[in-house]
């Protein structure tokens, strides 16, 4: 394929031979409509399995998958339609059902706005961008794909790339839609990013704790709304 996304004619690309340029041979598996691929790191889907314990309703057929990371049965993970991918040693890819691939996105799009406000509480600019790009990869709708712009707004990304990020993601909205539901994003973050008072903060000289919070909206909150046109 080209880089303006023409497919190249003249290249075959076989289920043993060498591959085109640079790329990662997974599977092959045989192909079947509504079936996708997905590809996750071994440590995140370790999470997502602990954490589809805790949460009721999870597709069993996810569960299985997950149970067969632990420990690493590359036998029971090809029952699943799965394989590590040695080249990259941590990464698994996933051959399933759409909807079951979805179902497992919502586990890790959970974790990742976890992670995300876990950062907003005691931020450094650069694991926070980590963070926000980690929720828009996992993101199943428009809204996740809002919070992690405002987190990039947050972690101060230029304006000019947010507002080019926010029309490009968010595509399926109306610009109305859009604007609002940037601004709400952009306010929860603020709550989020903004430490709660601690009791032990009392204690300190008059208006510490307060003085405090004005610092941390400061540093890490983002320029006024008016400030990134949509």
């Amino acid at each position: 394929m080209h880089e303006d996304g023409e497919v190249d004619e003249g290249v075959t690309i076989t289920s043993d031979g060498p591959l085109p340029g640079v790329g990662t041979r997974i599977g092959p598996w045989p192909h079947v409509a509504g079936k996708v691929v997905i590809t996750a790191d071994r440590a995140l889907l370790r999470r997502a399995r602990h954490r589809s314990r805790r949460v009721p309703g999870v597709d069993a057929r996810v569960g299985a998958f997950l149970d067969a990371l632990e420990p690493l049965d590359d036998d029971a993970l090809r029952a699943q339609g799965a394989q590590l991918i040695h080249q990259m040693n941590t990464v698994v890819a996933w051959y399933a059902d759409r909807d079951v691939v979805d179902a497992l996105r919502v586990l890790l799009r959970d974790i990742a706005f976890d992670d995300l406000k876990k950062e907003l509480a005691s931020p450094s600019l650069h694991s926070l961008r980590e963070r926000a790009w980690q929720l828009q990869r996992a993101a199943v709708e428009p809204r996740d794909d809002l919070y992690a712009l405002a987190a990039l707004q947050v972690a101060k990304v230029d304006p000019d790339e947010v507002k080019e990020l926010l029309r490009e993601l968010a595509r399926d909205l109306s610009p109305q839609q859009r604007r609002r539901g940037f601004e709400k994003a952009v306010a929860d973050v603020r709550v989020w990013a903004t430490p709660a008072p601690r009791a032990a903060a009392t204690k300190g000289r008059p208006g510490e704790a307060i003085a405090a919070r004005s610092l941390a909206r400061d540093l890490y909150l983002p320029p006024p709304l008016e400030k990134v046109a949509i």
